[in-house]
C-alpha cells in the first residue's frame, strides 16, 4: 500500500489516498481517498487524484468536495490508465465558491 496525504494547515483542508496493487505501470489500483474539512468557515475542502503516465502525460480527477467542520468524506474506486501509471498523488485544496484559497500535494512513484 502507498500513502499520499497533505494538509491546508490553517485553511482547514485535510486529505489523503490510500493506493493498494500497483505492483508495475499497468496494474489497475484500488484508490481509497479520505476528505476532512476543519474549519466552520463557509468554504469547503476538495480533494482529487493525479498521476502522471508512463508517456509523461497527466491527468487528475474530478474534485470530491465535503463542507462543515469536522465533516469527513471517503471514497473507493479503481484507478487504471491505458499508458500505464509512473507517478501518483492528490492534490487537497481550500475552496470559497470557486476560488482556491490554498492547496498542497503529495505526489510520487511507488515506494
Amino acid at each position: 500500500m502507498v500513502h499520499r496525504a497533505c494538509t491546508t494547515g490553517d485553511a482547514g483542508a485535510s486529505g489523503g489516498a490510500d493506493i493498494y496493487n500497483w505492483h508495475g505501470p499497468n496494474s489497475t489500483l484500488n484508490v481509497k481517498l479520505d476528505l476532512t474539512d476543519g474549519k466552520a468557515d463557509g468554504r469547503y475542502a476538495a480533494i482529487r487524484l493525479l498521476a502522471v503516465g508512463m508517456d509523461g502525460s497527466q491527468v487528475q480527477s474530478h474534485w470530491n468536495k465535503v463542507s462543515g467542520y469536522g465533516k469527513r468524506k471517503e471514497a473507493w474506486g479503481p484507478v487504471k490508465y491505458k499508458g500505464g501509471i509512473n507517478h501518483i498523488g492528490v492534490q487537497v485544496a481550500t475552496f470559497k465558491g470557486s476560488h482556491m484559497i490554498s492547496y498542497c500535494i503529495d505526489f510520487g512513484e511507488a515506494d
